[in-house]
C-alpha cells in the first residue's frame, strides 16, 4: 500500500462558515418580523448583512484566519450559502413564512385555507402587492 493523503474539498473553518450562514436566514426573518420595514428591498438587504456579519463574526472569534481578504472570504462565503439556502431549502418549504416572511404569489397560491388565514395582515399586503406588481394591476376575469 502506498502513502495516501487525503485532501477535504474546503477547510474545515470554510464548511462551518458555510453552515453558518445556511441557519442565519431564519433569524432574519424574525428579525424582519418585528421590525418596521416594509419595503422588501430592505428586508433583503438586511438578510443579506446579516449573513455577511455572522460569518465575519465567526471568522473574529473562533478561527485564526487573518488578513482583510481571509475575512472578506468567508463573508462572501456566509452571504452565498445563506442566498442559497434562502431559494433552496428555507422557501421552497415555506419555512421562510412560518417565520414571518411575505408568500410570494407561487407559495400564497400552494398554501391551504387555513395556512392563509393564519397569516398575519402585513403578510396578506404583501402578497397582494407581489401579485399586483406581476400583473400589472390588470386581472383576467
Amino acid at each position: 500500500m502506498g502513502d495516501s493523503s487525503s485532501q477535504l474539498l474546503l477547510e474545515s473553518d470554510q464548511m462551518w462558515v458555510l453552515l453558518i450562514g445556511t441557519i442565519v436566514p431564519l433569524g432574519g426573518y424574525l428579525l424582519n418580523k418585528y421590525l418596521p420595514w416594509k419595503s422588501e428591498t430592505v428586508k433583503g438587504i438586511a438578510q443579506v448583512l446579516l449573513m455577511a456579519i455572522a460569518g465575519t463574526l465567526y471568522t473574529a472569534l473562533a478561527t485564526d484566519i487573518g488578513g482583510f481578504t481571509g475575512f472578506v472570504q468567508q463573508a462572501f462565503s456566509a452571504t452565498v450559502a445563506g442566498l442559497f439556502a434562502h431559494n433552496i431549502l428555507w422557501k421552497p418549504s415555506n419555512v421562510n413564512v412560518k417565520f414571518g416572511a411575505v408568500p410570494t404569489p407561487t407559495q400564497a397560491a400552494g398554501m391551504s385555507d387555513a395556512e392563509i388565514k393564519a397569516l398575519d395582515a402585513d403578510q396578506v399586503y404583501g402578497i397582494a402587492y407581489a401579485a399586483e406588481s406581476v400583473f400589472g394591476g390588470q386581472q383576467e376575469g
